[in-house]
């Protein structure tokens, strides 16, 4: 059946199906009402009683106006299909953290690092703050924008299959372990991948390079992180972010002086640079 006859609520057109699991499907799609695009995430019916996903799904909403725009990809709608619930979320351009690792040698360049590092942290901090938990954090749901913004999908979506067990707090104690192996992925050796990013040349960082200490200093942090005793844990992504931000702070302030540690710090130098030109590719690496 061709997708694009589909027109879910009266009002959102399927284009084309970017990602395919065994619960969950990504499709891009047009608000038609709006005329803008939008993101759908289908999800099947299967073992899960319609109450819980509407319950699921104003609460997604209301995490979103809280949160407000920047980590957060904000939901839009939800509704119920014949077959699968979905979720309307805004559409952004944009490859997951997985994608961008695999153009890289065993992580990124420090300064890539550190702002992928700080925005997580910061992002999840105030999701923790509110009383959200996420769940299940890993690289494919962690986003970098084409103009070199870290947002994050689906909170709390494991959730709709799960029987209650944890409680909030150790939820969040699980989302500071789940990220600490993510950063652990992250902060590696700082060469690229040339094979497979062929021919195209990055930008290196055009400031000061952090102290190489940066790296041992991070991994003591991200060794807390995954601490497997909760009591030596960070309890909450609040914690891991004051952590991080005095890692960062004094590295960063070591190399510029005079001047305050704020994500456009790393971000206007070669983060964005980098990302945006990996978006420039990523038909080719990707087969978007």
């Amino acid at each position: 059946m061709d997708i694009s006859k589909k027109l879910l609520k009266g009002r959102y057109q399927l284009i084309e199906r970017i990602a395919n699991k065994e619960l969950t499907s990504l499709y891009k799609a047009r608000d038609v009402h709006k005329d803008r695009l939008v993101a759908i995430k289908t999800i099947s019916r299967n073992n899960l009683h319609e109450q819980k996903f509407i319950s699921y799904g104003q609460q997604q909403i209301l995490f979103s106006k809280r949160m407000g725009k920047g980590f957060l990809i904000p939901v839009f709608d939800f509704g119920v299909g014949d077959e699968r619930y979905f979720l309307v979320f805004e559409w952004v351009d944009s490859l997951n953290l997985k994608q961008v690792l695999a153009c890289f040698n065993d992580g990124c360049l420090l300064i890539e690092a550190a702002a992928i590092i700080l925005q997580l942290c910061q992002g999840l901090a105030a999701a923790h703050a509110m009383g959200f938990v996420h769940g299940n954090i890993n690289t494919q749901n962690i986003l970098l924008t084409a103009d070199g913004y870290v947002r994050v999908v689906d909170f709390g979506l494991t959730s709709l299959w799960s029987p209650p067990g944890l409680t909030k707090a150790e939820g969040q104690v699980a989302d500071v372990f789940a990220l600490g192996k993510i950063f652990s992925k992250i902060i590696g050796q700082k060469e690229l991948s040339t094979s497979r990013l062929k021919c195209v040349k990055i930008v290196k960082p055009v400031f000061k390079q952090l102290r190489l200490g940066m790296r041992s200093n991070l991994s003591a942090v991200i060794d807390r992180a995954c601490e497997v005793s909760l009591t030596r844990r960070y309890p909450d992504a609040c914690e891991l972010l004051k952590a991080v931000e005095d890692v960062l702070r004094k590295e960063y302030c070591m190399s510029n002086p005079g001047r305050k540690l704020t994500p456009k710090s790393f971000l206007q130098h070669s983060f964005a640079n980098t990302v945006h030109k990996l978006h420039k590719i990523s038909k080719d690496l990707f087969n978007f």
